[in-house]
């Protein structure tokens, strides 16, 4: 069945920095012979014969491809809204990526939860070192959010400009969305999506119980020594 392209980006942002080379990638999918046209702030941009964009054209499989857009030797004045899009007999596709030097929006990777604290998992992507990580949380059907800033960060040592942060949450029971910002030398990203944090009330009880099994056994074992020493003034007095 033949249909417009349907085009994508897995990056619609990209953390880079003045003298690297970037790359923006465009997926998309046509089911018939497609043209791809790039451009930046609504400009047309005019790839042939130029020394700062160059475009490879690679397939998926059938019907899929990726167009990359390289942006050689970046400069202030390449950063901006970059558009791919793919054009064919039935119709065309765009998508739209962001050349940035703040970091990309933070992603998120997942939540542990021990009793009622709640670590969580993020990515940050960001080619110069974070200043500041803002993680702002609220339970659901609240208005007002609250803010903590976590410190816990490391750069990861396989991949460069790839930062993992970590940040621990004592919540109660209930639904409760969670984002996160990061900041560097020029700015601060965008926040993350949102995401949903789920406490179930067993969780909490469970954590109590534990304690509370604790509690027991230690009065069991103030009792049994009451007990042990009636026993012993009974035998001396005998």
């Amino acid at each position: 069945m033949l249909h417009s392209p349907r085009v994508s980006s897995h990056r619609h942002f990209v953390n880079t920095k003045e003298g690297d080379d970037a790359e923006l990638h465009c997926n998309y999918k046509s089911t018939t012979i497609s043209k791809v046209v790039w451009t930046k702030n609504k400009e047309l941009l005019h790839i042939n014969n130029s020394d700062k964009y160059t475009t490879t054209n690679e397939t998926k499989g059938e019907h899929h491809a990726s167009n990359v857009l390289l942006i050689k030797n970046v400069e202030k004045g390449d950063l901006g809204d970059y558009e791919c899009e793919v054009q064919n007999s039935i119709g065309k596709g765009h998508v739209k990526i962001h050349l940035v030097y703040i970091p990309e929006p933070p992603k998120f990777d997942r939540y542990d939860i021990v009793g009622d604290t709640i670590t969580t998992h993020w990515t940050i992507k960001s080619l110069k070192p974070l200043n500041e990580v803002m993680l702002n949380y609220q339970k659901s059907g609240d208005r007002n959010w609250m803010s903590e800033k976590p410190v816990h960060s490391e750069k990861s040592k396989e991949h460069s400009g790839i930062w993992k942060i970590q940040h621990k949450l004592s919540l109660d029971a209930g639904t409760w969305n969670a984002r996160v910002k990061a900041k560097n030398a020029d700015g601060w990203s965008d926040y993350s999506e949102l995401e949903k944090i789920i406490v179930s009330p067993k969780q909490i009880i469970q954590k109590a119980g534990i304690h509370g099994t604790s509690s027991a056994v230690s009065i069991y074992q103030l009792s049994s020594a009451v007990c042990l020493t009636s026993l012993l003034l009974s035998t001396l007095r005998l």
